[in-house]
């Protein structure tokens, strides 16, 4: 088994970009409302919003849960070859309450140090930077989508207004996180799905 394979074998559970794509989407819907271009039913309640959130929110994460059920379909006999199983799935949800919590404290230091640039999205793009390095070359796209978030992370150092820098903001997190899922993605069709055609040829080649 090539080292490309037993990569994707062994981390399938964590390189289902699909389940990411439902969040994607979510994100670039709120990017109209955020830069004031649509108004939402109900928009004058300032709860209104939260709630039109939470609610997409409940779709994006119900959509990524029958995905996550695709890829099972889909792939379970390979990880059941490698002794793995995707019923050990890798789970988004304490990844999302790491960064729930790390988000208030490089808030509260940027703010005490009056920082000029936005802190938060430099931690983020460097973590999201060095994992592309810790798995280069299967997964260099993570340092594109680095690249996209360390671009949002000047946007006040270059004076652009907060009603543009938001939208552009929520933008970049859409794009990185798309980079990301497809790129996962592509890497286990690419591994996975195009390696009984490779095998056929180098049989019909030694033949």
């Amino acid at each position: 088994m090539d080292l490309r394979r037993w990569y994707v074998t062994k981390n399938l559970a964590r390189l289902q970009g699909r389940r990411l794509l439902p969040f994607v989407a979510l994100l670039v819907m709120s990017i109209p409302w955020l830069a004031g271009w649509v108004r939402l039913p109900g928009d004058d309640s300032p709860r209104i919003a939260t709630l039109w959130f939470l609610g997409l929110l409940a779709v994006a994460a119900v959509t990524s849960g029958r995905t996550v059920r695709w890829y099972r379909r889909r792939y379970d006999d390979v990880m059941q070859e490698s002794g793995d199983s995707l019923a050990s799935n890798d789970p988004l949800a304490p990844k999302v309450a790491i960064g729930l919590v790390c988000v208030p404290i490089l808030v509260e230091i940027q703010q005490r140090f009056a920082l000029p640039f936005s802190l938060p999205i430099a931690v983020l793009a460097t973590v999201v930077g060095a994992y592309g390095v810790a798995a280069y070359p299967l997964r260099r796209h993570y340092l594109a989508a680095a690249a996209v978030l360390y671009a949002c992370v000047p946007l006040r150092v270059l004076g652009v207004p907060a009603a543009i820098g938001r939208p552009l903001v929520l933008a970049g997190f859409a794009i990185a996180l798309a980079i990301a899922a497809i790129g996962d993605h592509r890497l286990i069709a690419k591994t996975l799905e195009a390696q009984p055609t490779d095998v056929s040829a180098d049989a019909g080649q030694s033949t």
